[in-house]
């Protein structure tokens, strides 16, 4: 008799679980599955921190937009060898 209410109680609890997973997937979602982050994601990295690429527009020389002559930049060339690195630069 002690095993018939051990596994009464065992298929009452596997009868609860089943039924809160069931309630818990039938309640109202307000996820936005096409949006890539949430807003707590969001507001812990700023969109400027996103783009690795931003530190790329900007330079550090300043040329005036007034200035019409040309710019001309150095080449720079780099071979590694078996002693060192060597690094040659063709500056106008």
């Amino acid at each position: 008799m002690g095993g018939d209410g051990k596994m009464k109680r065992a298929s009452f609890l596997v009868l609860l679980m089943a039924s809160l997973v069931v309630g818990v997937a039938l309640l109202p979602q307000t996820a936005s599955a096409l949006l890539p982050y949430s807003r707590l994601w969001d507001t812990m990295i700023p969109r400027e921190a996103v783009d690795p690429f931003k530190i790329l527009e900007h330079s550090p020389i300043t040329i005036p937009k007034s200035l019409d002559t040309t710019f001309t930049v150095a080449r720079a060339d780099w071979k590694e060898t078996s002693h060192a690195h060597l690094i040659t630069l063709d500056v106008p």
